[in-house]
């Protein structure tokens, strides 16, 4: 009987809960028995969720690295915020339940999902965060960092490495990257880390920050809007260079082609990107140039 409550406290169940799922068991073990074989196991339970080798998970699953929020909440229960689009759309539409496990200066984290946890991943239609609860498993809530390392197993929530990516043509361009055997960055491009639409890494191990945008496509051009335009890409470029940078990246802007003839991109701007360590690649966009464009890729 021990060890099923021990495994009940290990899916998140308290003593209440425990004492309602095993009431109907023969020889149900009462309300106080629960509590004090808890209390036996308290000194060795916390320790079932720490994981001193993140990199062997790396190794074992095809892993994504998010930041995430931790706070304490006024009834002291600790939550964990994080934003992916992927599974957020899973978790409005499926009961996720995970388990989480930490490193033991708590400042990584991994989520595993395990259907008969208690706890599970909370999403709303209005908010683009995802949250989850993690006091039932923390024995030293007042050492959390606010800000943690989230890794997720992808296969675990049935997510491939394209479904990871957010940005439409950078999953596009990732399909042709893949079959020359291209392979995704640990970190994923979110709207909020600057890290374009697209991070990939060649088959010789060079890492690329890729933006790609259509701007200019379908638009009617004056001096005012070829003005706006060409600030606009400089902003992007100019701060995906800086943060390149810190990776140690190729920094790529992929645009239209266009917008050359429209004299939106102007000698001095082709000129301020390489300064800036900007590489510009030219595309239609039309059917397929998702081929050309993972051909120039494979050339820098």
């Amino acid at each position: 009987m021990k060890n099923k409550i021990e495994h009940l406290r290990r899916l998140g169940f308290g003593v209440d809960e425990i004492t309602r799922r095993l009431s109907n068991e023969t020889n149900a073990p009462s309300h106080r028995f629960i509590a004090k074989t808890l209390k036996e196991l308290e000194n060795g339970l916390y320790s079932y969720f720490i994981i001193d080798d993140f990199d062997e998970m790396k190794r074992k699953y095809k892993t994504l690295i998010l930041s995430a929020k931790a706070s304490i909440r006024k009834s002291g229960s600790v939550v964990v915020e994080f934003a992916f689009s992927p599974l957020r759309t899973l978790a409005l539409n499926e009961n996720i339940r995970i388990i989480p496990y930490f490193s033991r200066d708590l400042s990584r984290m991994l989520i595993m999902r395990v259907n008969d946890s208690k706890e599970k991943l909370h999403a709303k239609q209005n908010s683009a965060n995802i949250s989850f609860f993690i006091s039932r498993f923390l024995d030293k809530r007042g050492n959390l960092p606010t800000k943690v390392e989230l890794i997720i197993p992808l296969e675990c929530f049935g997510l491939s490495d394209i479904d990871s990516i957010e940005d439409k043509d950078g999953q596009k361009l990732f399909k042709v990257l893949k079959s020359m055997n291209w392979t995704l960055g640990e970190i994923r491009p979110t709207d909020r880390n600057g890290l374009g639409d697209l991070y990939a890494v060649s088959p010789d191990s060079k890492k690329f920050i890729i933006e790609i945008t259509s701007e200019g496509k379908t638009m009617n051009f004056s001096k005012q809007i070829r003005k706006f335009l060409r600030q606009r890409l400089a902003g992007k470029a100019f701060l995906q260079s800086a943060l390149s940078k810190k990776i140690d990246a190729h920094n790529i802007l992929i645009l239209w082609e266009g917008l050359k003839t429209e004299k939106v991109i102007t000698e001095q701007f082709i000129e301020a990107c390489i300064i800036n360590n900007v590489n510009l690649i030219f595309t239609h966009f039309d059917n397929e140039w998702e081929k050309e464009v993972a051909e120039k890729l494979s050339k820098l």
